[in-house]
């Protein structure tokens, strides 16, 4: 009973304040791997929000919602809902049936909004994905009217919303899109009657019957995001690897753009590296279990007696870690790759070890330093106690 009266209030504080943001905290840097240097999502949050320790991310109280933190982390700890995601990219490409310009606005300017209009908390929520979605899907142009920001207390965050501009740009130069195809207005040129505001909410304030259907409409979804996960190993959650969802629309997006994979692109533009690895890879599986996307697979070939390290441009987020951690310091880094290699979405072998014979009993073995199996190591040591 205790438990579900516990899940009922959190249910009824995340209603109240509306949020949309899911946490996957095992995705983090530096919570699988605590030396990581990673600090994106805690320099851009403008209310000093987000909280890592005790081996989680979390949101304070303070959170306003702003959703910056979501395109700001590489590797997609924050997420934005999947209803809410749902939403804002049918909006979008709806928009585009009737008018070729997509245009995006912050929250400052909600009753001033038409149909076609895609409403955010802040500008510096957006990602690179939702500027190149309308030239995938066919737009002249992308429209964005900032309100107010000197005044506004997300403003700290529009640092962001400047790189994303500077970033975006590059990356549409690689398929010969103008950087003026993408334009600031002070004000739109609609098309479209106004609409209520975001969501189908009035700009006024929420009735009996519109806060009972919001009630509704979000109770299911923030419940199963609470409820405990108990046949699930958290040691098994904490070490499994997801894709950024965000980073995957992109890439599915680029394709569309046209052919210039012949392009490269930088770590400044794209968060993506290339590695390289050297013969003092003894095969572990450090660099395999720390890397939150699962860009490099580990494979062991006990009939040809080798160890394989396989490495996936598309998943890398270039958090390094992987080199952080790797104990023979094997791994080094290139910050420039292909467009070839990050669109194609395949894996390449980046070396093979042969495994080891131990020089006390003879078997081989795989992934640990030194002439000793983990038997005969262990055995070696407790005779040491």
């Amino acid at each position: 009973m205790g438990i579900q009266n516990g899940i009922l209030n959190r249910v009824l504080e995340k209603l109240s304040r509306e949020s949309d943001i899911r946490i996957r905290s095992h995705l983090c840097s530096r919570i699988r791997y605590p030396r990581s240097n990673c600090r994106a999502c805690q320099e851009v949050c403008p209310s000093g929000s987000v909280n890592i320790h005790s081996g989680s991310v979390t949101l304070g109280q303070n959170c306003s919602g702003c959703e910056i933190c979501i395109p700001a982390c590489p590797n997609g700890v924050f997420t934005l809902n999947g209803r809410k995601e749902k939403e804002r990219r049918e909006q979008l490409k709806k928009g585009l049936e009737s008018d070729a310009i997509a245009r995006f606005t912050c929250i400052m300017n909600q009753r001033k909004t038409g149909a076609g209009i895609v409403v955010l908390p802040c500008l510096a929520g957006l990602s690179e994905a939702y500027l190149i979605a309308p030239f995938a899907w066919g737009a002249k142009k992308v429209q964005i009217r900032r309100m107010g920001c000197g005044a506004c207390p997300f403003s700290a965050g529009m640092k962001r919303y400047e790189q994303l501009l500077t970033r975006t740009a590059e990356l549409l130069a690689c398929f010969d899109i103008p950087a003026g195809r993408i334009e600031e207005v002070e004000n739109f040129d609609l098309l479209k009657e106004p609409s209520t505001g975001t969501d189908g909410l009035s700009s006024e304030g929420l009735g009996r019957r519109e806060l009972f259907n919001l009630f509704r409409k979000r109770t299911v979804e923030t419940t199963m995001d609470l409820m405990p996960e108990s046949k699930e190993d958290r040691s098994e959650i904490r070490w499994s690897h997801r894709e950024n969802p965000a980073r995957s629309f992109l890439l599915q997006l680029l394709p569309l753009l046209g052919e210039n994979r012949e392009k490269s692109l930088s770590l400044n533009i794209f968060p993506v590296i290339d590695l390289n690895i050297s013969m003092d890879c003894i095969g572990c599986n450090v660099c395999e279990t720390l890397c939150p996307t699962g860009a490099i697979r580990r494979e062991v070939d006990e009939d040809e007696k080798r160890t394989r390290l396989f490495f996936s441009t598309s998943k890398c987020t270039g958090c390094r870690i992987c080199g952080e951690a790797c104990l023979p310091k094997a791994i080094s880094f290139t910050e420039t790759v292909f467009f070839r290699e990050l669109l194609d979405g395949g894996e390449k072998e980046l070396i093979g070890v042969a495994a080891k014979h131990c020089r006390i009993c003879g078997k081989t073995f795989h992934g640990i330093p030194g002439e000793k199996c983990p038997e005969c190591f262990g055995s070696h040591q407790r005779g040491q106690r």
